[in-house]
């Protein structure tokens, strides 16, 4: 049955208005699952009675709020989980983990590799192989009776240092 009126047009099949045209909005579907086609807030797609799918503003929004994959033209790609931004792809970096107060992730930019508490790089690969600590290093033994090599090497082009700073630098060789 196809209705046409002042309000708009329904398409109605088995007593369910499977389609409507009315203010500017066109839906396809019942209400539990659907297409909305909207001028003004964009076009969403709804599954098992959730918007699954939405596009807004130029925002591609896939999955729940807790769960989903936003495309973003200007701020770039997120994946969250649990409610919580895991993954981040934008301007050429792309950030594994969570951002935050006592949060730790990983950043990869064209320049580096960085392990971070929040957006403090704690220790940095950069481009050029220099591996930069900031804080305390423990390093321990995995093996054996923790048996342990630490090994320090040049590699072939210049002088070889260990430079160390602060107010009380020192080595120290034994036990502890």
């Amino acid at each position: 049955k196809v209705t046409i009126s002042d309000s708009g047009i329904t398409i109605r099949e088995n007593n369910v208005d499977n389609i409507t045209l009315a203010s500017g909005v066109v839906t396809v579907g019942s209400s539990t699952d659907k297409v909305t086609i909207n001028g003004t807030s964009g076009i969403t797609i709804r599954e098992n009675n959730a918007d699954t799918i939405q596009m807004i503003n130029g925002v591609i929004t896939i999955g729940s709020s807790t769960d989903q994959v936003e495309i973003n033209g200007t701020s770039g790609i997120t994946i969250r989980e649990n409610n919580i931004d895991t993954i981040q792809l934008a301007s050429g970096a792309v950030i594994v983990g969570e951002v935050g107060a006592s949060k730790s992730n990983v950043q990869i930019t064209s320049g580096a590799i960085n392990l971070r508490n929040n957006t403090t790089t704690k220790m940095e690969l950069s481009s050029t192989g220099d591996l930069t600590v900031k804080g305390t290093t423990r390093v321990a033994g995995l093996g054996t009776d923790n048996d342990m090599g630490f090994i320090i090497q040049n590699d072939g082009s210049g002088d070889m240092q260990m430079v160390m700073s602060g107010s009380n630098p020192f080595i120290r060789m034994g036990g502890q």
